[in-house]
């Protein structure tokens, strides 16, 4: 299906997640990547998550207590439609019909679907999430069986898993590898004269690690992987998930030291001014003002 594909929802587990599928030039599959997530506005009292949109003028009363969690920067530029993905999913009675894999009889059909190729979409994302789960379980059952695999892993491999955990949005299954990962990334961090290849592959998983911890709500854990991310090699798109992960965690000293570095490699985006100003920094640092 080499087709323009619009974005799509399902149930998560936090509130109703938003892919977007992408085709992978290396192979004839496509990978599925979740986005945003809408989820119900915490209660009166509560501080809502960091940078949480609420739904734009027009959409007010459809989405009413709800917030859009970006989990892409560029998903931010798309909110207006990406609300529109939420309520096109729930307002399809086609798409919650429950249905039992051995009852053909039952399987939902493509009348009721706003298009008829919806159907098929959504058949080729279940097959690819099975696969990712598939994967995740049996990855977590190998580190289960001999606490001295997780040593031996093969850094590429380690990062691809954690990249299915966070593309289809698991935060569950991520939580299960924290644990386990978490010592073993930190102290191959911590080695002098690191291997630059090996710089690479670990910091880009606990960079991974750190998402699922930040969408898990454990912002301090996510705050944690961040910042031993960063040691391994900084960049703008490191700084903003520990500055997001300061805000969490209601780390002000954090977030001021993580702007500082964000803007001494780039200006910051309109979207972090926003955030650092609604965490109370004021003045932002030198170099941040260009939104």
């Amino acid at each position: 299906m080499n087709l323009d594909i619009a974005d799509f929802a399902t149930k998560g587990e936090r509130g109703v997640d938003l892919f977007r599928r992408r085709q992978d030039p290396s192979s004839r599959r496509a990978r599925f990547v979740c986005i945003a997530t809408a989820i119900e506005a915490p209660p009166a009292g509560q501080s809502a998550p960091a940078n949480a949109l609420p739904p734009p003028t027009g959409q007010e009363k459809p989405m009413a207590g709800r917030l859009l969690l970006c989990h892409e920067p560029g998903a931010r530029k798309d909110a207006a439609s990406l609300w529109e993905t939420v309520s096109r999913f729930e307002s399809q009675p086609a798409l919650h019909q429950p249905f039992s894999l051995g009852d053909a009889q039952g399987y939902p059909c493509t009348d009721g679907l706003r298009a008829p190729l919806d159907l098929f979409l959504y058949i080729e994302f279940f097959r690819e999430r099975q696969l990712a789960a598939h994967s995740l379980d049996a990855f977590a059952r190998t580190l289960d069986a001999d606490a001295r695999a997780a040593a031996g892993l093969d850094p590429g491999e380690l990062a691809a898993t954690l990249r299915l955990a966070l593309d289809y949005n698991m935060i569950a299954r991520g939580a299960v590898l924290w644990p386990r990962l978490q010592p073993l990334l930190a102290a191959r961090a911590s080695v002098r004269e690191l291997p630059r290849e090996l710089q690479e592959s670990t910091g880009y998983a606990l960079r991974l690690l750190g998402d699922l911890r930040l969408r898990a709500g454990a912002a301090e854990d996510a705050l944690g992987a961040f910042e031993t991310a960063l040691k391994l090699g900084d960049n703008p798109f490191r700084r903003r998930r520990a500055i997001e992960a300061a805000v969490a965690a209601g780390r002000i000293d954090a977030c001021r030291r993580h702007l500082a570095a964000h803007a001494a490699l780039a200006p910051l985006p309109a979207d972090l001014q926003a955030l650092a100003r609604e965490a109370g920094i004021e003045p932002l640092p030198a170099g941040a003002a260009k939104p």
